[in-house]
């Protein structure tokens, strides 16, 4: 009796609730209502579902890397960084290609293990460089390559990741040691850039995604391909035997690399500065082209990598090389012009 009284006041007190509602806002209301909490609901949904930065249709990596997404992403979300899958299929790509049984070049004997290894020795290495104040993402990609003790290092010297402290530290690792393409012989003190021409930022992020754009990350690894054999000369990279030989000035690098990505630019820093449009520098993302107050406004030009700092070019002093923004000379002659191109 006493339960049956129960589901009585409850009938009907549910009835009065329901004729208030009607009464009160109208079917068009009590429609808005269910409507306003299917969106929410739905939108919890989305903001409870873990970002693994997936952008398939513009992977700017190989199929034999893409097939091991799945165990990535796996394995990303067992060490605690689901957001860093695209990253570390970066990583596989210049490690590997996605090719062989070691595929992060850590050790293993198979894929799988090679995976496990490499994910949690990135997990690490990222978790540790948040302490940084700069270049978080680059500290940690960096730190793959060179080893744990390179964060520590770069933070004590600038906060975190640059272009310079790399090259210190590969300098006092190598004991001075260099190669004949000018590098130190320590690891890959370009690993960063190595790395993120597979990549590009957010827009008003600073964490990256998978290139959206093709032809900047070709752009790029075809300009790379004359780091350390090249020379700069004034007039240069504008016929068959200059560019067989490596002969360019900054902007007919710059033509040649775009050229290679099917872009077709100027040739000279005159032609570059009017393609596409002026962005300010906190909108500069790679691709980007910047200019620098040289021998005349605007007579230097390189290819923003999409880094910390680092830019593409070819200078006088080095021929094709990635160069450092916090470097002082570089600083000094940079006086904001940044252009995007458009295609």
């Amino acid at each position: 009796m006493a339960s049956q009284a129960v589901t009585a006041v409850k009938k009907t007190v549910t009835r009065k609730w329901l004729f208030w509602l009607l009464g009160g806002v109208g079917v068009s209301g009590v429609l808005i209502i269910l409507v306003l909490l299917a969106l929410i609901v739905m939108l919890a949904g989305i903001l409870s579902s873990p970002d693994t930065g997936s952008t398939d249709g513009t992977l700017n990596v190989s199929p034999d890397v893409l097939r091991y997404k799945s165990l990535v992403e796996q394995y990303c979300k067992a060490n605690g960084i689901p957001d860093q899958v695209n990253v570390i299929l970066a990583i596989m790509m210049q490690e590997s290609g996605g090719d062989g049984n070691d595929v992060m070049q850590d050790g293993a004997k198979d894929p799988t293990d090679s995976i496990i290894n490499g994910v949690k020795e990135y997990a690490r290495d990222y978790q540790a460089a948040q302490k940084a104040s700069q270049n978080r993402l680059e500290t940690a990609i960096q730190a793959y390559n060179f080893g744990y003790g390179f964060i520590d290092y770069t933070i004590s010297q600038s906060g975190g990741y640059s272009k310079s402290t790399a090259i210190a530290f590969a300098g006092i690792h190598s004991q001075g040691k260099m190669r004949s393409n000018g590098t130190y012989a320590y690891g890959d003190q370009d690993y960063v850039p190595h790395v993120e021409r597979y990549l590009v930022p957010t827009a008003g992020q600073g964490s990256p995604i998978l290139a959206s754009s093709p032809q900047v990350a070709a752009a790029i690894a075809a300009g790379e391909k004359y780091i350390g054999h090249s020379t700069y000369v004034f007039g240069g990279g504008r016929n068959p035997s200059d560019i067989a030989a490596g002969r360019f000035d900054c902007s007919s690098f710059v033509h040649y690399a775009f050229a290679q990505a099917g872009v077709n630019v100027g040739w000279t820093t005159d032609e570059l500065v009017k393609e596409g449009h002026r962005v300010s520098f906190s909108q500069i993302r790679a691709g980007d082209l910047i200019f620098f107050d040289t021998y005349e406004t605007n007579g230097h030009v390189g290819i923003w990598m999409g880094n910390g700092d680092g830019f593409l070019n070819c200078n006088d002093s080095h021929g094709v090389t990635i160069s450092s923004l916090s470097n002082s000379y570089w600083k000094s002659h940079f006086k904001g012009v940044v252009v995007q191109l458009t295609q």
